[in-house]
């Protein structure tokens, strides 16, 4: 409750002293770029705030598919004209996702599912079971250990709505304290590998564990630049061909924050307190290349 007042009073004031405004200048020099929101959850007791927020979304902003990552990365984006472009991803693949595809499908819009594939048609208690077997401690997702992953048939059904599935961390391990060749292909390459013989094409998104850049060791982001096309982080930001990293930013967005709070993190006005993780992530895997003159918006 206290958390929540917080929340409800700071959005308050960032309204008010247009901070929002004031980041997107002296970060963005003005510019429009892509935000990436990301969910976890969406059970049925969320489902009506999870609604509100993708009416409000589609009510003041561009959405945007999966298709817009692959254009900052390729350096083809065009931003839009008056508000940035949002686009919807969600991690670790819980089963109550589903529903969440559905409800973007009708309503038209596509977004990103980074699965914990090792998840994929077990319960937590016969995801962590499976790794023991493997020899592996697997990081605990969730403490009901009854909850289940979504199912590589609503997978597929997904993917053919227009979601992009996509990868993380096999075992949810912290990547920040692995070195070893073979626990990175493990937990990275294994993940992609595993989604492509169930999508039946290549996976080449991924998004690491936990999102932040002190979670990947040196030898991990070398390994995730060499195996992954896209790499997505949790750290809030807008991304911005030539302004931003390479390594997608994106905001973490839970259903119980306050209404306000979260449009003013949509605004920007929370931007400015990531700048050391913008510069680490910068370091590992550059940043985004500028917008090609030769593409016409």
């Amino acid at each position: 409750m206290i958390d929540r007042w917080k929340r409800q009073a700071w959005s308050a004031w960032a309204g008010l002293s247009g901070r929002g405004a004031r980041n997107r200048r002296t970060l963005y020099a003005g510019a429009r770029g892509l935000r990436m929101l990301t969910l976890h959850e969406t059970p049925p007791p969320d489902m009506d705030r999870f609604r509100k927020l993708v009416d409000w979304c589609r009510a003041r902003h561009p959405i945007a598919g999966p298709e817009a990552a692959d254009d900052l990365a390729e350096g083809r984006f065009q931003p839009a004209q008056v508000e940035d472009r949002v686009l919807f991803t969600f991690d670790d693949g819980m089963r109550d996702n589903y529903e969440a595809a559905k409800h973007l499908h009708e309503v038209g819009v596509r977004a990103i599912f980074f699965v914990i594939p090792s998840f994929v048609g077990r319960t937590v208690a016969e995801y962590h079971r499976y790794h023991r077997e493997q020899g592996v401690e697997a990081y605990r997702i969730r403490s009901d250990s009854t909850l289940e992953g979504l199912r590589p048939a609503e997978i597929r059904e997904m993917a053919a709505m227009g979601h992009r599935i996509a990868g993380h961390n096999f075992a949810h391990r912290d990547l920040g304290q692995l070195h070893r060749v073979e626990d990175l292909e493990y937990e990275v390459g294994r993940a992609m590998d595993t989604l492509s013989e169930i999508l039946g094409e290549p996976c080449d998104d991924f998004a690491f564990g936990f999102g932040q850049p002190s979670r990947v060791s040196q030898e991990a982001a070398a390994y995730l630049t060499g195996r992954c096309k896209r790499v997505y982080a949790c750290v809030r930001g807008l991304n911005v061909p030539g302004r931003t990293p390479r390594w997608f930013l994106r905001d973490h967005i839970d259903l119980s924050f306050p209404e306000g709070f979260i449009r003013r993190c949509l605004e920007g006005a929370l931007d400015d307190r990531l700048q050391p993780e913008w510069r680490e992530l910068a370091r590992m895997g550059g940043l985004l290349p500028a917008a090609r003159a030769d593409v016409v918006a």
